[in-house]
């Protein structure tokens, strides 16, 4: 089966840039069980051929093949400007175009969008036109996004958004949700939206092998990390209130962040206390990861919102829990596995505080190994891909080519 897939620079073979972010680190370990499983991985990556992130691919590299495509800045410009009475297609005909003859040099048997933004909107426009079925996989909720940085589009550039994430959900053969909770949440938050051919299909844990012990250290000095790009949705007003909490506490707690703070003039006095309070760590590789898990006592994931959050599998993997936000995406995993203690809302850091608080007081925390045994046996990587895979073989064997 030959896949076609919005892929990522960093995720190249032979790339040296930090893997970033959910979509990116899926697509790079689906492409390695696709091409495993004998199939064709075709990656439709929205950057230059030369640019020096791209230095290091592979296009030797048996069974996968990439094309690129350089989005027309002026469009997306021209977007965030947007007017009702400029023809939205209009607007980014000439990317379109330019992905249909990709699409008629790759001959894809399936289309998978990995992840939400207008380039998304225009490859799948132009797989709709090329009669090619399209498989979006829910990464994220766009308008969730777009309400965030509301302050950056026009009234009529939101409401273009919800009709191209509404046209995306309707015209797709079969729209994938990472749990049950994000599927509620965009039928909840997209007004009018049809959701074509459900599916729930859980995010893969990294494979690593899961602690079998999972206890609270005994001692008084805690470390309180989290792994969030500076991102909006991320929330990282409610990472440094919880440092502040912790200082107005006098805790002998320390905060670490994995993250990359903008050089920027913009909230200047934000990130100089967000600096003063946090230990800001570089990105890094995954596996490098492992280390800072071990390194910490608890994680904290405040999202205003989150699918998932594979930082809780990773962080899980390595015994050591993550209090979450109600937003995040595992809150029904959490309830069923008798985790709901570590659910809290954040707006409040005080509570935060004193939730961890307390359960660094425990001797032990047996939930955190039924949610282990879930994890393990619910997101196993070669299972969920191999459900994708299953999902496109059915709907190549029953799509009707014009």
């Amino acid at each position: 089966m030959r896949i076609l897939t919005n892929d990522y620079v960093m995720n190249l073979p032979g790339s040296t840039i930090p893997v970033k972010g959910g979509p990116q680190r899926f697509a790079r370990d689906f492409a390695t069980f696709a091409v495993a499983e004998g199939h064709q991985w075709i990656g439709l990556v929205n950057h230059s051929k030369d640019h020096e992130q791209a230095i290091g691919l592979d296009t030797k590299a048996p069974r996968k093949e990439f094309f690129f495509i350089e989005s027309e800045v002026s469009s997306y410009e021209a977007f965030r400007d947007y007017k009702a009475t400029t023809p939205l297609h209009g607007l980014f005909s000439g990317e379109r175009d330019k992905i249909e003859k990709i699409i008629e040099e790759a001959h894809p048997d399936i289309i998978l969008i990995n992840g939400h933004s207008v380039f998304t909107w225009v490859f799948a426009t132009a797989a709709f036109n090329k009669n090619i079925p399209v498989v979006l996989e829910y990464a994220g909720i766009w308008k969730k996004e777009i309400d965030i940085y509301s302050d950056l589009f026009t009234s009529e550039s939101r409401v273009a958004c919800e009709a191209m994430e509404r046209e995306m959900s309707e015209r797709s053969v079969a729209n994938v949700f990472l749990n049950r909770s994000s599927l509620r949440a965009f039928t909840d938050t997209v007004p009018g939206a049809i959701v074509t051919n459900p599916k729930v299909i859980t995010l893969p844990h990294a494979g690593w092998t899961f602690a079998t012990e999972f206890a609270p250290e005994a001692h008084e000095e805690r470390v309180i990390s989290a792994v969030a790009r500076w991102d909006r949705i991320k929330n990282h007003e409610a990472i440094l209130a919880f440092a502040e909490e912790i200082v107005r506490q006098k805790l002998p707690w320390k905060v670490r962040v994995v993250t990359t703070i903008p050089e920027t003039p913009k909230l200047a006095e934000f990130k100089e206390r967000y600096r003063e309070l946090i230990e800001v760590v570089a990105s890094m590789e995954r596996e490098s990861l492992r280390e800072f898990y071990r390194e910490a006592d608890a994680l904290m994931l405040p999202s205003h919102f989150e699918t998932v959050g594979g930082v809780v599998m990773e962080a899980l993997a390595e015994g050591k829990p993550t209090l979450i936000s109600p937003n995040v995406g595992w809150i029904d995993e959490y309830e069923k596995t008798g985790m709901q203690d570590w659910i809290v809302d954040f707006s409040d850091s005080k509570e935060a505080v004193d939730r961890l608080k307390a359960q660094f007081t425990r001797t032990s925390w047996p939930e955190l190994g039924a949610f282990a045994a879930h994890v393990q046996s619910e997101h196993d990587p070669r299972t969920i891909y191999a459900s994708y895979i299953a999902l496109f073989e059915e709907i190549s064997a029953t799509h009707v080519r014009h």
